[in-house]
């Protein structure tokens, strides 16, 4: 199977879709041949997926035939759980660096914010060991929105033993 992903905002985004690198992982393990998403040849794709994280971004190489997600897109759709599980693969984009959540959710009701409504309360998503899954580079980004809630501490203390780099 040849699978293509779309990162649909590539261009305005200065970080890589981790989605879209869960999507890679999860397609590889299957035996899948994974690349980033080209429209020319968008007959010689199996499936395609394409995530819009930003409602301004442009979205008008999406087609009715692809998988399509993110909150670009609607709020209520979810990687499946066996994608979601899934270490990013990095390589995907040639990234250097670990990133992700270890929580998910928000306190605050910010009116530009769309976190409380997609997310809900603050809920423990991952370790920091089990993000840092990309043992070559000791930095991580944590992309949680609301670092300072549930298990902040033990993440500090987890940060320190591991003396990582932490954006």
């Amino acid at each position: 199977m040849k699978i293509g992903l779309y990162d649909v905002d590539s261009r305005v985004a200065t970080l890589p879709n981790l989605a879209i690198m869960k999507i890679a992982s999860w397609h590889k393990k299957q035996g899948h041949e994974v690349e980033h998403y080209m429209p020319l040849f968008h007959q010689t794709y199996s499936k395609i997926y394409a995530s819009k994280v930003f409602k301004f971004s442009d979205g008008r190489l999406i087609t009715d035939d692809m998988i399509k997600g993110g909150t670009g897109i609607d709020m209520k759709i979810d990687l499946p759980e066996e994608i979601n599980n899934c270490d990013p693969d990095y390589s995907f984009y040639n990234f250097p660096h670990s990133m992700g959540f270890s929580q998910r959710g928000c306190r605050f009701k910010c009116d530009f914010c769309v976190v409380p409504k997609k997310e809900g309360k603050p809920r423990i998503e991952s370790t920091i060991e089990d993000i840092w899954t990309n043992r070559k580079s000791n930095f991580l980004i944590l992309l949680d929105n609301d670092f300072f809630s549930g298990n902040w501490k033990q993440n500090l203390e987890e940060i320190k033993r591991l003396k990582l780099k932490v954006c």
